[in-house]
């Protein structure tokens, strides 16, 4: 006889994981039907299925909705997302709202459960009924007669389910198609509707409060869903900017963001989104009932990545290592293919827009540009990683930006002038920032240069001190001497911009000291002229004057940019020492040297002609300098950078010939415009020029310069640029209707806010209770349609006290 439960020797465990373990084997093979293997989910049996039924909130999606129901009669409609997108979700919510009257003729067919071999032509035409024989009207059906079809989760059978759908499209005309796929089926009479993430916090809206969050969908999806699995989770002010920072970098994917609510509890929002930046392989907590593929987020990433051709898979993970939207260049550089028709890189692309992995712009001011998706460019790096090619495509990438930044590395001349000349150098921050990262890890030769490089982006962005921090670094490990010599000027640059000019002096004699013994006549003229210039500085000008000459002879005649900028430096210098006439000499032979050249250099010709313009204003020229300024004025473009020198010089020569009004509003300008730019270069005309301003305009009325003041902080560097070359100065903005409805008491509490007062001390100081402070604080952001405090401060700063 068989003993007892009770006499039965109780199992032993060596932890309570493994006891947790042994439970959740016992219960999966309870749970699996006899002879069906254990682990494997019970699938879909070959019959027809009504709409499934989702037992929690439906949230967002109001615009696709709408486009469905414009389409309710249409006969082939494709949903088409990114993995994880919700659109199986979305069709049944679809069908849930406008086809509740007629279930019986509704069939849903999820693709993904079928049995393996079980064919779709066979199985849809075992559950669809003959087509009927009665009277009905001529053409096509109404749509209350119609069969409707939903093949869901076809991406991995799209050809089979393309021709099953065009044949039963010709020969059914009682019969409707819905397709969820991340692929459409590219067949005629097909509509496509895209399913996008849903909308997530912009990152200036991140730290708006709880409040506010609740606006988007993904944050509404994360919370409902975080509320469900964890009855004690509360949105609070606490955890508002960690949950848009993890919607966000979930993309907004409502899968993903489900997959996340669901460890709400056993983690907070912060550890949470940790360690969804560390891996892919972290997310996964899904139904029970949810099949393998949706299972975790990276089992649904597998089947997309599965479903691709190897050429497509080799590069989508070599993607991986572009940090932001990219174009056709740096895709076939990571790839290793050029960017042309004939290399497949296009096709390739477009396959991978197609299936939903990539998105795509057609407006950017850059051509079209490919945006990836964080999610899965994570996992296309962990892709990467397994296949041993992260260094080969980290390198190419490398290789592909220093060629890139080749020419400014070996440009004299202001940080803001290479700027301007290649607007693309700002897109290629985040590329440079990453591929610095991995050449520092690596210990790469190549890191110099590339920090190098990274100056003229991190400067112009005002982080001159992570550049500091980066070049220190890359100074420190193995590189050419070129390259250490490049680096060094660029740290000399960096650092008198920021008015450090004897450590400026310092870093240029080490360039100089670097480059004297190489053959590169450009890099060693670049570290005498940023010598110089310091020198200069320091009013030394006769060593300026020897190693400006210098750099030009190491440069010569033949590079027409840099000697053209060797010339202007010694102008500059002349006229800075009292030697007029050789400073104008020197500033008429660079900008015959300009002219002659081959290809126009309109900005290197704008600067020479502002320096022209400083030469002719020490020697009272003032109408020659006026000439010279509109025609650099002529050729730049409006760049805050480039024009507040311009617009200083006009208000100088505006002051000077008695035109008080036109001075005060061009300096103003100028002043703004300066604030702006983190580059501006202080010249050596400046401050006289400064002065010249004050002294004409000392006489203003107090009431005219703040009108004036805060026209000109408003003032956009297009408005700037066209009041500088004769339009009229923009009219001091229409006040709102509303606010000049407020109350004085309202616009009191207002300035008061502004001055940093609570409530309580705002109550004391106007002899009120705190409780109608609060009130008029309310009445006020109501009228004025502002968000929150730190809003009616920045409101009362600018509006009231003007």
């Amino acid at each position: 006889m068989s003993a007892t439960p009770q006499a039965q020797r109780r199992q032993r465990y060596c932890s309570n994981a493994c006891r947790q373990r042994a439970y959740r084997q016992r219960l999966a093979t309870r749970r699996t039907p006899a002879g069906q293997p254990r682990g494997t989910h019970r699938r879909w049996a070959p019959k027809p299925l009504t709409v499934p039924l989702h037992l929690d909130r439906f949230i967002g999606r109001a615009k696709e909705l709408e486009q469905l129901r414009a389409l309710r009669d249409h006969p082939l409609v494709t949903l088409t997302g990114a993995p994880g997108a919700g659109k199986s979700r979305l069709a049944a919510r679809h069908i849930e709202c406008e086809h509740t009257g007629n279930p019986d003729r509704v069939l849903w067919i999820d693709v993904d459960r079928l049995e393996p071999g079980t064919g779709l032509e066979s199985l849809v035409g075992e559950v669809l009924d003959p087509i009927p024989t009665g009277p009905r009207p001529p053409g096509t059906l109404p749509g209350d007669q119609k069969i409707l079809l939903v093949l869901d989760n076809c991406e991995q059978r799209v050809d089979e389910a393309a021709f099953l759908v065009e044949n039963l499209l010709m020969n059914r005309p009682d019969l409707c198609v819905r397709i969820t796929s991340r692929e459409a089926l590219r067949i005629p009479g097909e509509v496509v509707v895209g399913v996008g993430p849903l909308a997530v916090p912009e990152p200036a809206d991140r730290n708006a409060g709880h409040r506010g969050l609740l606006r988007y969908d993904a944050a509404q999806l994360f919370v409902e869903r975080a509320s469900s699995s964890n009855p004690n989770f509360v949105l609070s002010q606490a955890n508002a900017t960690a949950i848009a920072e993890l919607c966000a970098e979930l993309d907004g994917l409502p899968l993903s963001i489900e997959f996340a609510a669901r460890w709400v509890g056993m983690l907070s929002v912060v550890e949470l989104l940790t360690r969804v930046r560390e891996s892919t392989a972290f997310l996964t907590v899904a139904s029970r009932t949810a099949s393998d593929r949706h299972s975790s987020q990276r089992a649904v990433f597998d089947a997309s990545y599965a479903a691709l051709e190897p050429a497509e898979q080799a590069l989508f993970r070599r993607l991986s290592v572009l940090d932001g939207p990219f174009g056709l260049a740096p895709a076939g550089a990571v790839a290793g293919l050029p960017a042309d028709s004939a290399s497949g890189l296009t096709d390739l692309l477009s396959g991978l827009q197609a299936k939903s992995l990539l998105t795509t712009e057609l407006d950017s001011p850059h051509g079209v540009e490919f945006h990836p998706f964080r999610s899965l460019r994570r996992y296309a790096a962990e892709r990467l990683a397994d296949a041993g090619e992260t260094d080969e495509t980290w390198g190419r990438l490398a290789d592909w930006l220093l060629a890139r930044f080749h020419p400014t590395t070996r440009r004299i001349g202001p940080l803001a002038r290479a700027q301007a000349e290649d607007p693309e150098l700002d897109q290629l921050h985040g590329y440079l920032w990453a591929t610095i990262e991995w050449a520092d890890r690596r210990n790469d030769p190549r890191n110099a240069l590339l920090v190098a490089a990274a100056a003229r982006t991190l400067c112009t962005k005002g982080d001159e001190a992570t550049f500091r921090h980066l070049a220190t670094r890359a100074l420190r490990q193995s590189a050419p001497a070129s390259d250490q010599a490049v680096l060094l000027i660029e740290m000399a640059t960096s650092a008198r911009l920021q008015g450090r000019v004897m450590v400026a002096q310092g870093l240029a004699a080490r360039a100089v000291s670097r480059a004297s013994g190489l053959d590169d006549g450009t890099v060693h003229g670049r570290a005498l002229i940023e010598l110089a210039t310091c020198e200069r500085h320091n009013r030394d000008f006769v060593a300026a004057t020897t190693h400006a000459r210098t750099a030009l002879s190491l440069v010569g005649t033949e590079d027409t940019l840099n000697a053209a900028a060797c010339l202007e430096h010694l102008a500059t210098t002349s006229m800075a020492a009292g030697d007029l006439d050789g400073a104008g000499l020197l500033i008429s032979a660079a900008l015959h040297s300009l002219a002659a050249s081959d290809t126009p250099h309109a900005l290197a010709t704008a600067h020479a002609l502002n320096t022209a313009a400083d030469v002719a204003l020490t020697c009272d020229r003032v109408v020659d300098a006026e000439a010279c300024t509109l025609a650099a004025l002529s050729l730049v473009p409006p760049e805050a950078a480039l024009l507040h020198r311009p617009l200083s010089r006009l208000a100088a020569i505006s002051a000077l010939q008695g035109a008080h009004s036109q001075a005060l509003r061009l300096r103003e300008a100028a002043r703004s415009l300066r604030r702006r730019s983190p580059v501006a270069e202080r010249e050596w005309l400046d401050d006289w020029v400064e002065q010249v301003c004050d002294d004409a305009i000392s006489g203003a009325e107090l009431v005219d310069l703040a009108v004036v003041r805060t026209t000109a902080e408003e003032l956009t560097p297009h408005r700037a640029h066209a009041f500088a070359l004769g339009e009229p100065w923009p009219e001091q903005p229409a006040r709102d209707p509303a606010e000049s409805q407020l109350p004085p008491r309202q616009r009191t509490i207002a300035l008061l806010v502004a001055e940093g007062l609570t409530n309580r001390q705002i109550a004391s100081r106007l002899g009120v209770s705190s409780r109608t402070v609060v009130a008029d604080l309310c009445r006020l952001r109501d009228t004025l349609e502002l968000q929150s405090r730190a809003q009616v401060a920045a409101w009362a700063r600018t509006v009231v006290t003007t």
